[in-house]
């Protein structure tokens, strides 16, 4: 089988190929960004992220003020009517519908089925972790300028989740200083025999009661025992 028959030439470029999904979706072959009808779009199935409301809410309050947002990515569809499916982007694209979009900017990705899978399950998860101290000096110049309620409103932050995030510009604490006196207590095993056993007994029987703790007792107990004459 000739590899015409598998592979459509680009004819705004001799000699590149372009997927058969882009080409019938019209969106050529290569990746770039455009700004395309949120009517062509639709979320692809099976998307496993979720968004809190405050979340959301942030996000549309971001986007109605700047007017500014990440690119949503998107692929051909493949149905032949000029659709895209939304690889990353979905929540987006649902808020730009509420304020009122018609139109999204988006970098297309002409992929196969199989690529689309990958990037679908991939997008979401593969992306860096923020440092907590520099995280932290962020929101903390974002209330120096904005204050902590509209700061906490653009991050999507209670002021409980400002307080710990700022929590990692405090300096370490020292560990506590041991107090004079303290004693270090572990754990002894005192092997007795039963005449050693009833000495010990009288013992702590002797000095028991008033206002000593039970270690206080046990070592004098211990110690009366120690200096008991031996018979």
């Amino acid at each position: 089988m000739a590899e015409s028959k598998s592979r459509h030439e680009d004819p705004k470029t001799p000699g590149a190929t372009q997927a058969p999904e882009a080409r019938r979706a019209g969106v050529g072959d290569r990746a770039g960004s455009r700004k395309i009808e949120l009517a062509r779009l639709a979320p692809r199935g099976g998307h496993a992220n979720k968004l809190l409301p405050r979340v959301r809410a942030a996000i549309a309050e971001q986007i109605a003020a700047t007017g500014l947002y990440p690119p949503l990515i998107v692929r051909p569809a493949g149905a032949g009517d000029g659709g895209l499916e939304i690889l990353d982007g979905r929540q987006r694209a649902s808020v730009l519908a509420e304020l009122g979009f018609s139109e999204a900017r988006c970098e297309v990705w002409p992929v196969s089925d199989e690529q689309a899978e990958v990037l679908a399950a991939t997008l979401n998860h593969l992306r860096g972790r923020a440092d907590a101290t520099a995280q932290a000096e962020q929101i903390r110049r974002l209330i120096g300028r904005f204050g902590q309620d509209r700061a906490g409103r653009m991050l999507a932050l209670s002021p409980a989740a400002i307080r710990q995030r700022l929590a990692a510009l405090d300096p370490p604490k020292p560990p506590p200083a041991d107090r004079e006196g303290d004693m270090d207590l572990s754990a002894v095993t005192f092997h007795l025999s039963p005449a050693q056993l009833d000495l010990l007994e009288s013992a702590l029987r002797r000095h028991a009661g008033g206002r000593r703790t039970r270690a206080d007792q046990l070592t004098a107990a211990l110690t009366a025992a120690a200096n008991q004459p031996k018979g």
